[in-house]
């Protein structure tokens, strides 16, 4: 199992690519978005899952062009191997719809399991959801 030196190493990563993955979401950086993602990354989100990065950039462009601000709680990481851990944690959202105006704060909770690729860090599954 992973020392602790190890485990505060990995946690910070994995809080880096939590940031990643948001600033992709909002600036809606297609490649970046599935760079976030392992090969067979899963995604499910209230409408659907998506598995695999091209599914998941499909996903992305199903959106539309809402401007978006995540704000992460940087995720409670629990490790079940060297190379594995799982997440969970909310984020608020702040939408804007053009001439509909502002939408949210919105509450959504997530639950990711991460893998430690020769990329680095990266999702494995993401599911999220509103929180109430």
């Amino acid at each position: 199992m992973l020392s602790e030196a190890d485990k505060a190493i990995a946690e910070v990563a994995i809080g880096g690519l939590v940031q990643r993955y948001a600033e992709a979401v909002d600036l809606h950086l297609h490649d970046a978005y599935v760079a976030c993602f392992t090969e067979d990354g899963e995604f499910s989100r209230t409408g659907g899952a998506f598995k695999g990065r091209e599914a998941i950039g499909e996903a992305m462009g199903q959106t539309g062009n809402v401007t978006r601000r995540h704000f992460f709680m940087p995720p409670i990481v629990e490790f079940t191997s060297d190379t594995t851990a799982t997440g969970r944690g909310f984020i608020m959202i702040l939408e804007h719809h053009g001439e509909a105006g502002m939408k949210g704060p919105y509450p959504v909770d997530y639950k990711d399991e991460y893998r430690k690729t020769s990329e680095g860090w990266l999702l494995s599954k993401r599911t999220v959801g509103r929180a109430f």
